[in-house]
């Protein structure tokens, strides 16, 4: 598919209460129709001990072993622990619609002061949803926004507010949870969607490669005639500081993640031929290696180069890790209350699980988590002793 189709579908999220979105699990069937362009591929993925399938947006059959969801989203039926090969089939182009959208209508205004007051102008209009949400488009451009991987200033009490009107940067969570919140205000139902926007620098002939770093947010609004259509509020930013440090940190590492792609493209057509290997092939490939030196030799060489280019990577890779100081310290403690029986989920945001260690523990952890989201998001290193000082209190309070 072209680059603009690249987006891998994976929850679709719901505004529970301030500044936290979850997945609704009262949903109603959606009704999909109208499906073109359809496509079928192969996805091999990667054990991350959750039930997730990203799939090419949007999948439009259920596989073995896997279930569709109400939203078209896709998930195994169990969490997945090792690589998995899947046949999917998609819609590039499809309609999406609902039978009721109350939850994606709801919002405490009380909760938004200044984007209720800034989007005032807009909501005395008397203009269709389609008309606001392009309206609301030009409102966020005129912001300035900046894409940042690491924003600083946000008050993490107020962050939409603190994102659009004082820190005036972030990532791509921040700009989709404003813009569904700023929707809603407006009267036209929104959720977040989260899971991957892939591009063109991970492709290799009809191969791509999608990676943690192409994890993405974006929004749905949803218009009667329609139904849910795909906004990009990150594409809102004037400036993209986010690639820009990635560039500053990368500098001179180009060729390495062009090797590494090559790397990748070579072990995808070895798993690819692995899991579906046979005993036929088995039997071909032993006879021509006892019976043809010059293709017994090309196998060795093959193998042994394979092999040292996967250690000098794993090398490479230990060894250009740049360390965090804050997420060290959070992985002391994570581990510690591993042993008292309380596991983080990977998709589980620090702060809600720190909520929910004080509820099952009995303890009080508002400082650590103060000190560790001022740390990492609004880059007050300051705090970092702070926080180590917290930790260590309540280690030796759970011991």
């Amino acid at each position: 598919p072209p680059q603009e189709k690249l987006y891998f579908r994976g929850s679709t999220l719901y505004l529970e209460k301030k500044n936290s979105w979850k997945k609704l699990n009262h949903l109603s069937k959606e009704r999909l129709s109208n499906l073109n362009d359809l496509i079928e591929y192969e996805m091999i993925i990667y054990p991350h001990g959750e039930k997730w399938i990203y799939a090419l947006d949007i999948p439009i059959k259920e596989l073995e072993k896997t279930k569709l969801k109400a939203d078209y989203t896709l998930e195994s039926q169990k969490e997945i622990y090792s690589k998995k090969r899947y046949s999917l089939s998609s819609a590039l182009n499809y309609k999406l619609t609902s039978k009721n959208v109350n939850d994606a209508l709801k919002v405490d205004r009380a909760e938004y002061p200044k984007m209720v007051k800034f989007l005032e102008p807009i909501a005395r209009k008397n203009l269709r949803a389609e008309e606001k949400s392009k309206e609301l488009i030009e409102f966020f451009k005129k912001q300035k926004l900046a894409y940042k991987v690491n924003p600083k200033g946000l008050n993490i009490e107020h962050i939409a507010e603190s994102f659009l009107f004082e820190a005036k940067e972030g990532y791509c969570t921040h700009f989709a949870s404003s813009f569904a919140i700023a929707s809603r205000i407006l009267g036209i139902p929104s959720r977040v969607v989260t899971g991957f926007k892939a591009n063109d620098t991970g492709r290799v002939e009809n191969y791509l490669l999608v990676r943690q770093k192409d994890a993405h947010a974006w929004v749905e609004l949803y218009f009667e005639e329609k139904g849910w259509t795909r906004f990009e509020p990150t594409a809102t930013a004037v400036v993209n500081l986010g690639i820009q440090e990635e560039g500053r940190e990368n500098a001179g590492k180009k060729w390495f993640e062009e090797i590494n792609l090559q790397y990748m493209y070579l072990k995808y057509l070895v798993n690819k031929w692995v899991l579906g290997f046979d005993r036929l092939k088995q039997m071909a490939i032993l006879e021509s290696l006892l019976n043809d030196t010059i293709y017994l030799l090309k196998f060795l060489f093959t193998l042994l180069g394979v092999v040292l280019f996967s250690l000098m990577l794993f090398y490479f890779i230990r060894n250009s890790k740049s360390g965090d100081k804050g997420q060290k310290l959070m992985q002391k403690l994570l581990q510690r209350l591993e042993k008292r029986g309380v596991h983080k989920k990977n998709s589980e945001p620090m702060e809600l699980f720190l909520q929910r260690v004080e509820i099952e523990l009995g303890v009080s952890l508002k400082n650590i988590s103060k000190y560790y989201h001022q740390y990492k998001y609004a880059n007050k290193k300051e705090t970092l002793e702070f926080l180590e000082k917290e930790i260590k209190t309540m280690m030796r309070t759970i011991a």
